[in-house]
């Protein structure tokens, strides 16, 4: 089974662990980006699932490295508040590329 690893904020990460998935809070830039070099370098995680407004805070380098690694694979969540306003949603994801809205 794959490791992951959640990146985000304290509800997030709270409501991971209530699933099982280990999570680490990150409440400002410089621990977001020690977190997610941390994540990206220990190699028994193999999911790096990052909360968008976390991702913003190092979006240079979590661009980075996703266009230059395959593994670990980094997705981001939106958080407990919802999405981003410039991020579309799963179900609009959904809904454009089958045209069915869930």
């Amino acid at each position: 089974m794959a490791k992951l690893l959640l990146i985000g904020d304290d509800d997030t990460v709270l409501g991971f662990r209530f699933a099982g998935i280990r999570g680490r809070v990150a409440k400002d830039r410089a621990a977001a980006s020690a977190l997610f070099r941390s994540a990206v370098a220990d190699t028994d995680v193999q999911i790096v699932v990052i909360t968008e407004r976390i991702s913003q805070l190092i979006r240079s380098e979590v661009d980075a490295f996703t266009q230059k690694h395959d593994l670990p694979f980094v997705v981001e969540i939106p958080d407990s508040t919802g999405p981003l306003p410039t991020r579309k949603s799963a179900s609009d994801i959904v809904r454009e590329a089958i045209g069915i809205s869930i």
